[in-house]
C-alpha cells in the first residue's frame, strides 16, 4: 500500500525534514533497555503511560534495539486496525468504503508520526472494542486493555448501550483490576504516573494555550519550558486556564454520560458516541500532541460505516485538522514556538477545525435523538386517539 511505503520511507529519516518523527522511539528503547535490567522509570517525568505500555516497548526492543523494532510493531497494529475495519464493513452490510479510505489515508494526513509514536496501539484496542461491541464481554475487556495502554480508551464506555451497560462495566472492571494486579506484581509503583498527570501544565499546542500563543505571535514574549515531556506555557493565569478546561472536560463528558443514562443516545452508534467523547476530551485537554490525531482518525474510520448526520462535515474538518497538525510537527514546530505568524495560522486552523468538528458531532447526537423520537411520539399520539 503506497501510503504505508511512503510512511516507512519517511519514518526512518531518509528524508532530512522528518528528523523529529522518531525522537520518542529512542526514548521508548531507552526505557526498555533499563527495564530489561530491572530499572523501571519511577518518578521519571517523561513517563506518562499506564503500565501495559511497558510491554509494548519491551516487545519492540526485543525485535531490535534500533527504531525498526518498535516501528515493526506499529505496522502490525496499523494492519490490525485495517483488518478490523474490513470486519466492521462486513458487519454493517455496507458497500461504502469511506471508512477504509480514511484509514488508508491516515499517514498522508497526519504524517509518518503515526508509525513513530505509541498511540496506534490503544487505537487498535478501541477500534476492536467497537467492532465487537455487540458482545458486552468483548467490549468491556477490550476497552480495559486499551485503558491499560493509555487512559483515553476508557471514554468508549460512555458508548455502551444501556441494555449491556452493567455487563460491560463488570467485565471492564474485572479485566482492568486483574491486569493492574499483574502489572503491579511485576512493576511496583507502575501507576505512579498518575501523580505526574496531575502536575502537568498547559502544553503550547492545546486549545487552552491558544490565546497565549496568539499573544506570543503578536510580538509579546511568552515563556515556555519543557516539562513532563511537553513544551508548556509558563505564564500568569495558566493554572486558572487548566482548571477551566478541566471543568469543561468534566461538564462535556458528564453531559454525554447523562444523555446515555437517560436513554437519549440509544439511536446512536457506539462509534459515534466514542468519537464525540474523545473529541471533547481533546479540545478540553491541557495536552494536545500531534500523535493524538490517530485516535480521531481511527474512530472516524469505524464511524463511517454507519455515518450519523453531518458526518461528511465532521470528516472533512478532522482531516483538515490532522493535516495541519502534520505541518506543525515537526516542520513548523520551532517556528510556532517562537511565534512566527504563518505557523500560528496553521495551528489556529488545526484547533478551530477540531473544535468545529467536536461541536457538530455533539449537536449531531442531539439532533438525531430528537429526529428519531418524533416518529415514536407520532405513533403514540395516533394510538391514544384511536
Amino acid at each position: 500500500m503506497l501510503t504505508r511505503v511512503v510512511a516507512l520511507y519517511a519514518v526512518f529519516q531518509t528524508w532530512h525534514v522528518v528528523s523529529g518523527w522518531l525522537a520518542d522511539v529512542g526514548l521508548y528503547n531507552w526505557w526498555a533497555g533499563n527495564m530489561n535490567n530491572g530499572q523501571f522509570p519511577l518518578n521519571d517525568p517523561m513517563w506518562q503511560y499506564p503500565p501495559l505500555a511497558a510491554v509494548i516497548f519491551l516487545m519492540g526492543f526485543a525485535i531490535s534495539h534500533a527504531s525498526v523494532g518498535f516501528v515493526t510493531l506499529a505496522v502490525v497494529a496499523d494492519a490490525g486496525i485495517l483488518g478490523l475495519l474490513f470486519v466492521a464493513q462486513k458487519r454493517a452490510l455496507s458497500t461504502k468504503s469511506l471508512g477504509l479510505w480514511i484509514w488508508v489515508a491516515a499517514p498522508a494526513l497526519m504524517g509518518p508520526i503515526m508509525l513513530g509514536r505509541f498511540d496506534v496501539f490503544p487505537t487498535l484496542a478501541v477500534v476492536a472494542a467497537i467492532v465487537f461491541a455487540s458482545t458486552a464481554e468483548a467490549f468491556g475487556s477490550l476497552v480495559a486493555i486499551g485503558a491499560l495502554l493509555k487512559v483515553w480508551p476508557v471514554l468508549a464506555l460512555i458508548g455502551t448501550p444501556r441494555k449491556d451497560g452493567l455487563r460491560s462495566m463488570v467485565v471492564f472492571a474485572a479485566t482492568f483490576i486483574a491486569g493492574s494486579a499483574i502489572m503491579i506484581s511485576w512493576w511496583p509503583g507502575s501507576f505512579n504516573f498518575l501523580s505526574g498527570q496531575k502536575a502537568r501544565g498547559l502544553q503550547i499546542e492545546s486549545l487552552g494555550a491558544w490565546p497565549y500563543m496568539m499573544w506570543n505571535s503578536m510580538g509579546h514574549h511568552i515563556e515556555v519550558a519543557l516539562q513532563y515531556g511537553a513544551v508548556e506555557v509558563v505564564a500568569q493565569g495558566t493554572r486558572t486556564v487548566c482548571l477551566i478546561v478541566t471543568l469543561a472536560c468534566i461538564a462535556g463528558l458528564g453531559a454525554l454520560a447523562v444523555l446515555r443514562f437517560m436513554g437519549r443516545l440509544e439511536h446512536a452508534t457506539v462509534a459515534h458516541i466514542a468519537l464525540t467523547a474523545v473529541l471533547i476530551s481533546m479540545i478540553t485537554s491541557r495536552v494536545l500532541s500531534p500523535q493524538y490525531t490517530v485516535w480521531t482518525l481511527g474512530l472516524l474510520a469505524v464511524t463511517a460505516f454507519e455515518p450519523p448526520r453531518h458526518f461528511n462535515k465532521i470528516a472533512v474538518l478532522l482531516c483538515i485538522s490532522a493535516f495541519a497538525g502534520n505541518l506543525i510537527y515537526p516542520g513548523y514546530y520551532i517556528a510556532f514556538e517562537v511565534g512566527e505568524k504563518f505557523a500560528m495560522f496553521i495551528q489556529t486552523v488545526r484547533l478551530m477545525t477540531l473544535l468545529a468538528a467536536t461541536i457538530i458531532s455533539f449537536i449531531s447526537l442531539l439532533g438525531e435523538s430528537k429526529r428519531k423520537s418524533e416518529p415514536q411520539n407520532a405513533a403514540l399520539n395516533m394510538s391514544l386517539r384511536s
